[in-house]
């Protein structure tokens, strides 16, 4: 799907009501795009729910699909507004985190309390950035994508990507620095 002739096939092929060709589409980008959606919504459940709806949808407007339509961006941007729509739906507050359990057997009772707090420093200071830094900043370091890929699915430039990377990776270093000094003072 990365030259634009393969991708303007598969959406021929999509429109046409090619079975294959959906399937394709759906179980390539299906595990990151519930990755990305999950981000939002905080929830694997409701992220496979959400991306399955957007797929749903797709198919039946297939024959009104642009040939020229980027899927993967089209994609994530549905997916991307789709979860928002269910955050405002059950008015989840968008600081709540996934907690990630830290817990490993091999580990002291207080190197997993220390890497909790700093997995909670880290995700409180992400948490900090303005919410179109944050999600640029999640995008890059946690969905994997490059830089360019983030710029076509939020409509920006490249170099707008990359100085709101700067900017939140410039934060973060502050940020994560004073938390540490004050830390050792104690």
């Amino acid at each position: 799907m990365q030259d634009s002739r393969d991708r303007i096939a598969l959406v021929h092929k999509i429109r046409a009501g090619n079975v294959q060709a959906f399937e394709h589409l759906f179980r390539a980008l299906t595990p990151a795009l519930v990755r990305f959606t999950a981000r939002f919504v905080r929830s694997v459940e409701a992220a496979e729910n959400i991306v399955q709806d957007v797929f749903v949808r797709i198919w039946h407007n297939r024959a009104r699909m642009d040939p020229d339509l980027n899927l993967k961006s089209y994609l994530y941007r549905a997916c991307r507004n789709q979860a928002l729509q269910h955050l405002r739906h059950l008015k989840i507050e968008n600081r709540d985190h996934c907690k990630q359990d830290l817990a490993d057997p091999g580990r002291s009772p207080e190197a997993a309390a220390e890497a909790q707090e700093i997995a909670a420093a880290v995700y409180a200071a992400v948490a900090e950035l303005p919410p179109h830094r944050r999600l640029i900043f999640s995008l890059s370091k946690y969905d994997n994508l490059t830089y360019a890929e983030i710029a076509e699915i939020q409509q920006i430039s490249i170099k707008t990507v990359e100085t709101q990377m700067g900017r939140a990776l410039k934060y973060l270093r502050q940020r994560l620095a004073d938390q540490y000094a004050k830390e050792t003072q104690r």
